[in-house]
């Protein structure tokens, strides 16, 4: 088992705000709940984020690790919860991961947390080619909206990954098929700039002279 180190208060902060978000997070009542199966003491006086906030930092102390982190953030994305939203667990896990993917964390399908490569930053000129590659996706009219928002979402993530995700690679790659080959090669022109070439064959396949 991979030990959590502990996490930075910033990282923390932007954790609880999800969780304890007032319109999409955790109900106090679930707040409650999973604080104590996790062992962790709940902090009182506090409205949902910062009793999320306040009863992690302190627990953080104890252990002198993230582990407890950890287990709530576990104990809170476990897939159980959310089988009849399941809307609701992929918005989380993807604003989740976008946050911890910077500490090299992420929540898997199975709301486990696994770590990899830390995230890595992209240029301005790379970020800017994310950004139109985004646009483009958004005006794919052969694809709904939710693969609109998976294919950007894959996209980024490979680009701010280290290490190659062959499963994401192969959704995405799944997608850009749908999406038809004139919005392929709009797209592929953007993401060379943001993407290894493994990833770029992977998608595209081999460039044509």
């Amino acid at each position: 088992m991979q030990e959590a180190t502990r996490f930075d208060e910033l990282t923390l902060r932007e954790i609880t705000n999800i969780l304890g978000d007032t319109g999409s997070g955790l109900t106090n009542a679930e707040i409650t709940e999973v604080l104590e199966y996790c062992g962790i003491e709940e902090v009182p006086g506090y409205a949902k984020r910062g009793r999320i906030f306040q009863s992690l930092k302190v627990r953080q102390v104890i252990d002198g690790s993230g582990e407890g982190v950890k287990a709530f953030i576990e104990a809170a994305m476990h897939p159980a919860r959310y089988h009849s939203n399941l809307a609701a667990f992929e918005d989380r896990r993807r604003k989740l991961n976008h946050v911890l993917s910077l500490s090299g964390w992420i929540v898997g399908e199975d709301g486990k947390l696994t770590q990899g490569a830390a995230a890595r930053t992209l240029t301005d000129a790379q970020e800017a080619a994310l950004a139109a590659a985004k646009r483009t996706i958004d005006r794919a009219d052969k694809l709904g909206e939710a693969e609109k928002e998976a294919l950007s979402e894959h996209l980024e993530a490979i680009a701010r990954s280290d290490v190659g995700d062959g499963g994401r690679i192969a959704r995405a790659a799944k997608l850009l098929t749908k999406a038809g080959p004139e919005v392929a090669k709009v797209l592929r022109d953007f993401v060379v700039e943001v993407l290894s070439e493994a990833a770029v064959r992977a998608l595209f396949g081999p460039t044509r002279s």
